[in-house]
């Protein structure tokens, strides 16, 4: 355990005493015990800690600890130390989390493209090369409805030359317990809107369908406005946009009472919207014919929680006159448009 933290003060240029007090100090207020030291030249520094001698305790709190918060999203974890990242990849698989371990912020970046998304990014803060703010900023700018945890077992002195973190970024500092790591996570993953939170015009004139989706997309995070009559589309988009909360994805039923949902979307590229517009059907015709009326993409319905996610995440910062110009929202070339 020491050796490996002073091979990772080495890389943050941290010394080594900076991290073994700290360590000290945590074993010692964590356990309510007492520190010494003696410290000579040519002799090295001797650390003594004293705990108190006490009954083994009736209370363990382990992964199988039933009131531990749990949850079923999905998880990036990023971190270059082995057995942490073991520890860690298997305190959260346990508590029912589906999780993605990863050495380095450049193998998730590598490989990111490859996967379907993820909820939460919990990330060390201190890594070699790219260090876990800066990931985070790609990450987030890629996938903007991931949440993201920063950890650390540095000083603030170390941490700041790793740049500030945003206010109110969720932190959980190491060495933490399973408990500790479990409520910083469902913290995350349960707190409203955030740099994840999307706007979503839905336009269905079925009050069941449109009470369903809003219920899934608000489970999501997102800001939902729903409404039945295609004809205020554009009002709306415009109105949203002036709020400072500009709708960036379109969810459009294609059978509209009185309407059709091709034309409504022709009339809406013709005007010059330019975020995404998926087509909500329940009997799909030739995708051709959704391509060319200007839809990103097609939902088919009954539509569920999985897919709808997926479809959240694919059209974060969507652009369709970039996707025509055969680029995604990040600049990289777009794949065929499903969501």
């Amino acid at each position: 355990m020491i050796e490996s933290a002073i091979s990772c003060s080495v890389r943050a240029k941290a010394t080594a005493s900076e991290v073994l007090v700290k360590l000290c100090r945590s074993l010692r207020r964590r356990n309510d015990g007492a520190l010494s030291l003696e410290s000579e030249p040519s002799r090295g520094t001797t650390f003594r800690i004293l705990f108190p001698l006490v009954a083994a305790s009736e209370k363990v709190v382990d992964v199988s600890d039933r009131r531990l918060p749990r949850g079923s999203e999905r998880i990036w974890l990023v971190e270059d130390q082995p057995l942490v990242r073991s520890f860690v990849e298997n305190a959260l698989s346990r508590l029912g989390y589906a999780v993605r371990a990863f050495a380095s912020a450049e193998h998730l970046l590598d490989s990111m493209a490859a996967l379907e998304g993820a909820d939460l990014l919990l990330t060390d803060l201190v890594l070699p090369r790219m260090d876990g703010r800066a990931l985070a900023e790609r990450v987030v700018a890629a996938r903007p409805t991931t949440r993201v945890v920063f950890a650390s077992g540095y000083s603030d002195a170390v941490d700041a030359r790793h740049g500030a973190l945003p206010p109110g970024a969720p932190f959980v500092s190491k060495p933490f317990t399973v408990e500790g790591l479990a409520n910083a996570v469902r913290a995350a993953l349960d707190k409203p809107g955030g740099p994840g939170c999307r706007h979503v015009l839905v336009i269905d004139d079925d009050p069941m369908n449109l009470t369903v989706v809003a219920h899934l997309l608000e489970s999501l995070g997102c800001a939902v406005t729903t409404m039945s009559d295609p004809g205020a589309v554009a009002a709306t988009l415009a109105a949203a946009a002036g709020t400072g909360t500009p709708i960036d994805l379109l969810l459009l039923d294609n059978h509209l009472e009185g309407a059709s949902g091709l034309e409504t979307c022709r009339r809406l590229r013709q005007s010059g919207v330019d975020v995404a517009i998926v087509c909500m059907s329940g009997d799909a015709g030739p995708q051709r014919a959704y391509e060319e009326a200007g839809f990103d993409g097609l939902l088919a319905k009954p539509i569920d929680h999985d897919t709808l996610r997926s479809c959240v995440e694919r059209y974060a910062g969507w652009s369709h006159a970039r996707a025509l110009s055969g680029a995604g929202a990040d600049g990289q070339p777009a794949a065929a448009a499903r969501a």
